[in-house]
C-alpha cells in the first residue's frame, strides 16, 4: 500500500480548495449583504447552510469510503 487514495471519478479536494471556495460565496454573499442591508446573521447562517454541505460532500465521501 502505498498511501494513495483512489477517489475513482472525483476530483481530490484539498483544504486549500475548501476555502477558496467558501471565500468566493462569502465575497458574493458579502456584496449582497451590503447592498440589500439584509440582516447579515441570518445571511452568514444561510450561506453557510447552503454552501458547507456542498464544499465538503466530495472530502466525507472519500472519507466515508476508505474508513
Amino acid at each position: 500500500m502505498t498511501g494513495r487514495t483512489d477517489t475513482g471519478n472525483l476530483p481530490t479536494v484539498t483544504s486549500f480548495d475548501l476555502v477558496a471556495a467558501l471565500q468566493a460565496e462569502t465575497d458574493r454573499e458579502t456584496v449582497y449583504v451590503k447592498a440589500s442591508g439584509a440582516d447579515q446573521e441570518a445571511r452568514v447562517t444561510a450561506l453557510l447552510s447552503r454552501t458547507l454541505p456542498q464544499l465538503l460532500a466530495p472530502l466525507l465521501w472519500t472519507e466515508a469510503k476508505h474508513a
